[in-house]
């Protein structure tokens, strides 16, 4: 069966320790595997995530094609992060950095859909490149 379209799931765990877009890694891990597990039924789908655990570059499973970019992972969660200047400085210089990265993957590729998991600076900086 062909498939329909190009489906892209931009999922970013801020370096919280065993998070990626399988089931049972988290809520919106989890709410990411299954949602893309779904549509690969009729959809090409890929996951784009960060990797700063070594994990393979691109692999697929149960159908779905995991991209990984490169990023370090942050000392503290988001929500500690913002508490003070110095981690809301290194928060924002973070989701530039994965922005940037996403931006030069969204160039090599062409999706019909782009599904954003993640609220923060990157996410505006990907709504404006398209």
């Amino acid at each position: 069966m062909e498939k329909v379209m190009r489906i892209l799931h931009i999922f970013d765990d801020y370096g919280t320790p065993g998070e990626r877009a399988l089931a049972g890694q988290g809520s919106v891990p989890t709410v990411v595997y299954y949602l893309a597990k779904y549509m690969a039924e009729k959809h090409d789908i890929t996951v784009l995530e960060r990797d700063f655990r070594a994990l393979p570059k691109e692999e697929f499973i149960d159908g779905i094609r995991y991209v990984r970019i490169g990023a370090k992972k942050l000392p503290k969660a988001p929500y500690e992060l913002i508490k003070s200047a110095s981690g809301l400085l290194k928060l924002l210089r973070d989701g530039f950095d994965v922005a940037r990265k996403i931006i030069k993957f969204l160039d090599e590729e062409d999706f019909d859909v782009i599904h954003v998991h993640f609220p923060f600076a990157s996410s505006v900086l990907v709504n404006l490149r398209k």
